[in-house]
Formats: C-alpha cells, structure tokens, sequence
C-alpha cells in the first residue's frame, strides 16, 4: 500500500467538481435538466424494445449501444479481440459506478451474482441475467474489491474467491471513467446507489466508459489465491496507474458509518448553534428586564416603608421614571406626585403601632414656607419624621430591643 493513501482518498464524497470546473457547472444546470428529461422519455423506450429481445441476439447488444448513447454512456474499448479468442470463464475488473455491468454489457454478453451483488431488479430485468443458465457459454462479470472507488487513487483489497483454478481462464478488464471538463461530476459518491448513478448519467452531457483487456500475469503453481490475488491487484493498479491498498470492502463500510455519523452530527450542532444564536437576544433582553424590575420593586420598597401613607402603585410609576429613592421620595413630599392616601383601614398591622411623640406625629406642614430656604429646612425636617416614625414602626414589629 502506497505510504500516503488513506481510506477516504479512494472515494468521491461529492459529486460536484473543485476548482475551476465549477464556474461552469450553474450555466449547464438548466440546460442539464432539459437533456435529463428528453433521454429519460427515449431511454425508456429502448430499453422496453431490449428487454424483449433475447439476450444471446447481437441486435440486442447494438441497441444497447445505441441506447446507452442516447442517455450519454458511451463506450469504448481497447482488447476485445482477446475475448472472443478463448471462450473465458470470468472476467475480472475494477469497479468504479453502478452503470459498468452496463457498459460491459453493450460489448459483450456477460452475467453477474445479482444476489451478490445487490442487482436491482430493474437491471437485472433489462440485462436479462436471469436468462443465464450455469452450462451457457457467457463470462462472469466479477468485480474483486467488492465494493467501488473512484479509480483516481487506489484499488481495494482484492477477494481471493474469484481466483479460485477452477474460474480459469480469465481476463482482466481496466475500466476508466471520464467526463467533460465543464461538467466534472463524479461516477459514484460514498453512500450513492444504482438510481442516483443513473440520473447523474442522464443528466451530464456525456460519461466516456473506456475498457480495456488485458491479459491476466502468469500464476505460479505453488500460489494460493490470497496470494495470487495480490499479484492481479498490483498488476492492475499498475496498468490503471494508481496504487494497490491494504483497504477492503468491509473498512469501505466502516468509514462511510463513520463519515456520515459525523455529517449528521455537525448538522444537528450547527442547528443548536443556530437556535441560541436567534434565541440568545431574546433571552438576554428578558434576563435583563427581570434584573431591573425587581431593583426597581426593591426601591419601591424602601420608598413605601419611609411614606407608608403613599400608594405603593404610585411610588412603582414614578421610581420607574426616576430610577433613585431620594427622588421620588423628595417628588412625593414636595408635592410633584399626586395621589390619594391610605387610610389605616385599608391596611392589616399585626401588632398596634407604637405611640409617637408629638414631635413627630405631625410630619407635614401644611404649606410650604415663604422662601427656599424654609422649605429646605420644612422639606429636611418631614424627611427626618418620616424616617423616624418608619424605624419605630420597624422596631415595634420585631420586638427589638434599642437603648
């Protein structure tokens, strides 16, 4: 295994291109549902006229061509002459998209495991692979690393079974996949399936499918299939000009669990980062007006325990305003608040009020004095009363006991 592979180099996990590719891919988008639609309505009908056809007939395998033309899988091949000079029992490939048993089957008549290989029944129906019987004469179409790459980096570990004397002889077939420059979308994608490989094929201009065969190295006697397996793998990665990895079809499942686990849970933390983002001000705001409400119910407080006689909903309106005590409580006895006092009925005392000496039984004059001065003083004078006559009232209600 090449030192500087790693598993997640040996997949598409986009299909859409890097670079400068793709500048051009939104001026074709509209012009790549058009063609979608228009090869979707043909397709159908060849491969209504293929599936009637039998699959030995070489009509079949020209309409199949022609059919795979018109949806944009073209195909060509390099080597096909060493098939048809020895009747071969299988026929071993890389696998790059779900469309190559496709491809390969619109140059020759093959067959595949469809259970396996996890053939849609559609295919299976179109390629007829249920028409095979063991004793015909048609190749198998095996695909070793048992899973598919991108055919850019490495190949898979490749399975030993396929290697098996008696599957001899075999061929080799080198698949390449390419696309126009402008619409550089990928073949296949980790976690993609046979029905988004297909609507891609339909929708790109074109996908050039290039086969080449080959024949396979020469297997020493004293070779077991795992190790003749490896000689076909590297043999292969070289001729395809990538490297030969330690990586198999089961790890190839692992990563993608892994890949996509970790998609989903960025998605469901950027959700969350999103839904405190848009719920942070709001609640910000809420915290913050709950702080300053009960400050301001706290002051009021304090304000109603100095003037017991003043409505405790006209202190809150005018402390809201003022924001300060000494304010508000100077606006209530200067006269600038208005308001109607609290008679001793309409208040429960627990314990009866003390006594107050006359000196501060009477805490408000009754009007103010003649200059600024002795309504400073007057002004001062109440205040002190007030104060008083509120700390005896404190003083009463908790029995405390104050030289």
């Amino acid at each position: 295994m090449a030192p500087n592979i790693r598993i997640e180099d040996l997949f598409h996990r986009s299909r859409f291109p890097k670079g400068l590719a793709i500048i051009f891919l939104p001026f074709y988008i509209p012009l790549g549902f058009v063609v979608m639609v228009i090869r979707i309505f043909f397709a159908f009908q060849l491969y209504l006229v293929l599936s009637l056809v039998p699959k030995s007939w070489l009509i079949r395998r020209l309409l199949l061509r022609i059919s795979g033309a018109l949806t944009g899988l073209i195909v060509t091949q390099e080597g096909l002459d060493i098939v048809h000079r020895t009747d071969y029992k299988m026929i071993v490939s890389n696998h790059i998209s779900h469309i190559d048993s496709v491809a390969f089957e619109s140059l020759l008549s093959c067959f595949m495991n469809a259970n396996k290989n996890r053939i849609p029944t559609f295919l299976r129906w179109i390629l007829k692979y249920d028409e095979v019987k063991p004793d015909d004469a048609v190749p198998a179409l095996v695909f070793p690393e048992g899973a598919s790459t991108s055919g850019t980096s490495g190949l898979l570990k490749f399975s030993s079974w396929p290697f098996d004397t008696k599957n001899e002889p075999f061929v080799l077939a080198l698949i390449t996949v390419s696309r126009p420059y402008f619409v550089q979308i990928a073949p296949s994608v980790l976690g993609g399936n046979w029905w988004s490989d297909f609507l891609w094929l339909l929708f790109t201009p074109y996908s050039h499918f290039k086969i080449r065969f080959v024949q396979p190295p020469k297997r020493e006697d004293e070779l077991t299939n795992e190790e003749y397996s490896i000689i076909v793998q590297n043999f292969m990665a070289t001729k395809l000009g990538i490297s030969a990895t330690k990586f198999d079809a089961k790890e190839k499942i692992e990563y993608a669990k892994r890949y996509f686990y970790e998609r989903a849970r960025e998605r469901r933390e950027r959700a969350a980062g999103m839904r405190i983002t848009s719920n942070q001000p709001h609640t910000t705001v809420t915290q913050a007006n709950s702080a300053l409400d009960s400050r301001l119910e706290s002051m009021a407080t304090q304000v109603k325990d100095v003037l017991p006689q003043v409505p405790i909903t006209v202190i809150r309106k005018n402390i809201k305003t003022t924001k300060c005590i000494d304010t508000t409580i100077s606006n209530i006895l200067e006269g600038k608040v208005s308001y109607t006092p609290e008679l001793p009925g309409q208040k429960t005392q627990e314990k009866p009020e003390p006594k107050s000496n006359p000196s501060t039984s009477k805490v408000a004059a009754n009007t103010f004095g003649r200059d600024s001065t002795e309504r400073h003083l007057s002004f001062q004078e109440r205040k002190k009363a007030f104060i008083e006559a509120a700390r005896q009232r404190y003083i009463a209600k908790h029995n405390l006991n104050v030289m």
